[in-house]
């Protein structure tokens, strides 16, 4: 089994967790546009999902 160890909020290696900036900037996009619209089958909307693609740290694949 995997045992997780917690880590501080202040560790420097959540600088560098894509993870972690891809959901501040989901977070972001819900406070400015009073929250993240659905699909009717709870899927996120395509502006939102369109918004996420132009603004993730992840890099791109051309």
């Amino acid at each position: 089994m995997i045992k997780f160890r917690d880590i501080a909020d202040d560790d420097p290696a959540l600088d560098h967790s894509r993870l972690l900036k891809a959901m501040e900037n989901a977070f972001d996009y819900a406070a400015t546009h009073d929250g993240i619209g659905l699909t009717q089958t709870k899927a996120f909307n395509r502006k939102f999902a369109h918004w996420m693609a132009d603004h993730s740290p992840w890099p791109r694949q051309d």
